[in-house]
């Protein structure tokens, strides 16, 4: 599951970047993109993290 979700990380990245390129090459776009990339992993490895406590407080 984990690899799954990196995985559509990495394709959803892989779109936005082509859609900024395409619009503009204007490095404030692409700065706005890396720190919207950068708070989603953030956000991913939190939900990981918390997922990993839950399940071992279960067993």
């Amino acid at each position: 599951p984990i690899l799954f979700v990196f995985a559509l990380s990495i394709s959803a990245f892989a779109q936005e970047e082509a859609a900024v390129e395409e619009a503009s090459t204007n490095g404030l776009a692409i700065g706005l993109l890396m720190i919207l990339v950068g708070v989603g992993a953030v956000m991913l490895v939190g939900l990981l993290l918390n997922q990993n406590e839950t399940n071992s407080e279960e067993e």
